[in-house]
């Protein structure tokens, strides 16, 4: 596992700013037990667009953070964004334009 994570914090060294791969680090580190460093990575992939708050649920790799009040806040965020999102682009807003 710690190949894996050395793998992607190489990646992410290419592409900083990359959701998923922020998202996989994060993930990796969660799986380590690198709690604070996992929220972090979430959290930018986060701020860089990640929107997938399915994962909140369905990636086994963040079951250790799932009780963790950071980790929720960032999916509560998450849910929020994509809901006003959603609103956005709603055919009555389309209409009413």
């Amino acid at each position: 596992m710690d190949d894996t994570l050395a793998k992607e914090l190489d990646a992410l060294g290419s592409a900083l700013r990359h959701p998923e791969i922020l998202y996989g680090v994060a993930a990796i580190e969660s799986s380590l037990g690198i709690a604070d460093s996992a929220l972090g990575h979430l959290n930018q992939a986060f701020k860089e667009e990640w929107v997938d708050y399915r994962s909140r649920d369905l990636d086994p790799r963040f079951d250790a953070l799932r009780s963790d009040r950071r980790y929720q806040e960032i999916f509560g965020l998450m849910v929020t964004r994509l809901i006003s999102l959603r609103a956005a682009k709603s055919p009555a807003k389309m209409t009413q334009q």
